[in-house]
Protein backbone atom coordinates (compact mmCIF):
# COMPACT_ATOMS: atom_id res chain seq x y z
CA UNK A 1 0.00 0.00 0.00
CA UNK A 2 1.38 3.56 -0.82
CA UNK A 3 1.56 6.71 1.35
CA UNK A 4 -1.15 7.93 -0.51
CA UNK A 5 -3.73 5.35 -0.42
CA UNK A 6 -2.58 4.83 3.94
CA UNK A 7 -3.10 8.74 3.87
CA UNK A 8 -6.55 7.84 2.91
CA UNK A 9 -7.74 4.64 4.66
CA UNK A 10 -6.49 5.49 8.20
CA UNK A 11 -5.26 8.13 10.80
CA UNK A 12 -1.06 7.48 10.24
CA UNK A 13 1.25 9.10 13.64
CA UNK A 14 3.68 11.30 12.92
CA UNK A 15 6.89 11.37 15.68
CA UNK A 16 7.56 14.12 18.07
CA UNK A 17 10.49 16.73 18.42
CA UNK A 18 13.77 15.65 17.04
CA UNK A 19 15.64 18.27 18.07
CA UNK A 20 14.17 18.09 21.62
CA UNK A 21 15.36 14.57 21.59
CA UNK A 22 18.69 14.95 20.77
CA UNK A 23 19.11 17.88 23.48
CA UNK A 24 17.91 15.17 25.54
CA UNK A 25 20.69 13.32 25.09
CA UNK A 26 19.69 10.42 22.98
CA UNK A 27 20.98 9.71 19.90
CA UNK A 28 19.84 9.74 16.27
CA UNK A 29 18.84 6.37 15.96
CA UNK A 30 17.72 5.95 19.94
CA UNK A 31 15.11 8.68 18.54
CA UNK A 32 13.99 7.32 15.78
CA UNK A 33 13.88 3.87 17.56
CA UNK A 34 11.97 4.80 20.18
CA UNK A 35 9.22 6.86 18.30
CA UNK A 36 8.29 3.65 16.77
CA UNK A 37 8.60 1.40 19.58
CA UNK A 38 5.74 4.31 20.98
CA UNK A 39 3.41 3.49 17.43
CA UNK A 40 4.28 6.08 15.18
CA UNK A 41 3.27 5.42 11.49
CA UNK A 42 6.15 8.14 10.45
CA UNK A 43 9.52 9.23 11.21
CA UNK A 44 11.07 12.37 10.59
CA UNK A 45 14.99 13.11 9.38
CA UNK A 46 17.36 15.15 11.38
CA UNK A 47 17.63 17.72 8.37
CA UNK A 48 15.77 20.45 9.51
CA UNK A 49 18.34 22.88 8.34
CA UNK A 50 20.45 20.63 6.14
CA UNK A 51 20.50 23.38 3.11
CA UNK A 52 23.15 25.65 2.20
CA UNK A 53 21.89 29.02 3.20
CA UNK A 54 20.95 27.34 7.02
CA UNK A 55 24.69 25.91 6.90
CA UNK A 56 25.96 29.17 5.71
CA UNK A 57 27.00 30.72 8.62
CA UNK A 58 28.64 27.33 10.61
CA UNK A 59 30.87 26.88 7.50
CA UNK A 60 29.05 24.03 6.17
CA UNK A 61 26.98 24.97 3.30
CA UNK A 62 28.94 22.76 1.05
CA UNK A 63 27.97 19.82 3.28
CA UNK A 64 23.97 20.32 3.29
CA UNK A 65 22.94 18.51 0.93
CA UNK A 66 25.45 15.40 2.44
CA UNK A 67 24.14 16.50 5.43
CA UNK A 68 20.19 15.94 4.53
CA UNK A 69 21.09 12.33 2.28
CA UNK A 70 22.73 11.38 5.32
CA UNK A 71 19.86 11.56 7.51
CA UNK A 72 17.29 10.24 5.57
CA UNK A 73 19.28 7.36 4.80
CA UNK A 74 19.59 6.57 8.95
CA UNK A 75 15.76 6.92 8.83
CA UNK A 76 15.23 5.02 5.77
CA UNK A 77 17.89 2.04 7.51
CA UNK A 78 15.62 2.19 11.07
CA UNK A 79 12.39 2.47 9.31
CA UNK A 80 13.55 -0.73 7.56
CA UNK A 81 14.38 -2.52 10.11
CA UNK A 82 11.24 -1.78 12.37
CA UNK A 83 9.38 -5.10 10.79
CA UNK A 84 6.13 -3.15 9.86
CA UNK A 85 5.58 -0.24 7.57
CA UNK A 86 7.26 3.09 8.66
CA UNK A 87 7.26 5.60 6.05
CA UNK A 88 10.33 8.50 6.32
CA UNK A 89 9.38 11.91 6.53
CA UNK A 90 12.49 14.32 5.15
CA UNK A 91 12.95 17.25 7.63
CA UNK A 92 12.77 20.73 5.66
CA UNK A 93 12.66 24.09 7.91
CA UNK A 94 13.15 27.64 7.40
CA UNK A 95 16.41 29.24 6.23
CA UNK A 96 16.26 31.80 8.97
CA UNK A 97 17.05 34.24 6.17
CA UNK A 98 14.44 36.48 4.24
CA UNK A 99 13.32 37.69 0.86
CA UNK A 100 11.79 40.92 1.85
CA UNK A 101 14.09 42.28 4.73
CA UNK A 102 16.84 44.40 3.23
CA UNK A 103 20.56 42.00 4.37
CA UNK A 104 22.53 45.53 4.41
CA UNK A 105 21.27 47.99 6.58
CA UNK A 106 22.86 50.69 4.51
CA UNK A 107 21.39 49.17 0.93
CA UNK A 108 17.76 48.84 2.04
CA UNK A 109 17.05 47.92 -1.67
CA UNK A 110 19.86 44.64 -1.31
CA UNK A 111 18.97 41.41 -0.97
CA UNK A 112 21.55 38.87 -0.82
CA UNK A 113 19.25 35.74 -1.52
CA UNK A 114 16.33 36.02 -4.72
CA UNK A 115 13.73 33.88 -4.81
CA UNK A 116 15.37 31.08 -7.30
CA UNK A 117 17.91 31.00 -4.61
CA UNK A 118 15.56 30.11 -2.94
CA UNK A 119 14.17 27.35 -5.05
CA UNK A 120 17.07 25.81 -5.85
CA UNK A 121 18.58 25.20 -2.52
CA UNK A 122 15.27 23.29 -1.41
CA UNK A 123 15.02 21.25 -4.31
CA UNK A 124 19.00 20.81 -3.82
CA UNK A 125 17.67 19.52 -0.42
CA UNK A 126 14.48 17.60 -1.42
CA UNK A 127 16.34 15.73 -4.29
CA UNK A 128 19.24 14.90 -1.59
CA UNK A 129 16.23 13.87 1.46
CA UNK A 130 14.63 11.86 -1.68
CA UNK A 131 17.71 9.90 -2.99
CA UNK A 132 18.56 8.85 0.87
CA UNK A 133 14.84 7.65 1.06
CA UNK A 134 12.83 9.75 2.32
CA UNK A 135 8.62 9.12 1.42
CA UNK A 136 7.59 11.98 2.11
CA UNK A 137 8.93 16.02 2.85
CA UNK A 138 7.77 17.44 5.63
CA UNK A 139 8.35 21.81 5.56
CA UNK A 140 8.24 23.72 8.08
CA UNK A 141 6.28 25.87 9.82
CA UNK A 142 3.75 25.51 7.07
CA UNK A 143 3.90 21.90 8.31
CA UNK A 144 2.99 20.76 4.63
CA UNK A 145 3.32 17.00 3.37
CA UNK A 146 4.38 16.35 -0.03
CA UNK A 147 4.21 12.39 -1.08
CA UNK A 148 7.65 12.05 -3.21
CA UNK A 149 6.57 8.36 -3.65
CA UNK A 150 2.73 7.65 -3.80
Amino acid sequence: MSFSDDLRNRILILDGAMGTMLQRGLTEEETLRAYIEAGVDIITTNSFNANRISQEDNGLADKASQMAFEAASRARKVADSAGRKIYVAGSAGPTGKSLTLASDADDSAYRKYDFDDFVNVYREQFDALIRGGADIILTRPASCLISVNP
